[in-house]
């Protein structure tokens, strides 16, 4: 008997072809999921009361190069244009460890916390 070359990218039944196809966006260049997503915005495959689910982005990365290494996640590069959580675009991942993930979520949200000030800013002095 074979082994199932995909069984690290299915859970409870359910494999990336299961899901409707994932859609482009072109202002962000983002392939956005559209199967489910979890309460964070991520897309999703599989999982039922009995089994976990996966994360769609890994699950794509996965299929299309191989295992992400032990201590290590994958990122949605800010800098490569993605902004999107759900984004399954490969150009748009990178396999760094959780710590660097965590120092880039937390300088990205610093930027988007700039940009919402200078927009209130804007808004507020545009009506005096």
């Amino acid at each position: 008997m074979t082994a199932d070359p995909w069984a690290s990218v299915r859970t409870a039944g359910k494999t990336l072809d299961d899901y409707p196809p994932p859609v482009l966006d072109p202002e962000t260049g983002c392939i956005r999921w559209q199967g489910p997503h979890d309460s964070k915005d991520y897309g999703v495959v599989g999982g039922n009361s009995r089994t976990k689910q996966r994360r769609a982005h890994n699950a794509t990365w996965e299929r299309h190069r191989g295992p992400i290494p032990d201590g290590h996640v994958l990122d949605h590069v800010w800098d490569w244009g993605c902004r999107w959580k759900d984004c399954v675009n490969l150009d748009h991942l990178e396999v760094v460890t959780v710590s660097e993930n965590n120092r880039r979520a937390n300088k990205n949200r610093a930027f988007r916390a700039l940009q919402r000030r200078e927009m209130y800013r804007r808004m507020w002095s545009a009506d005096v």
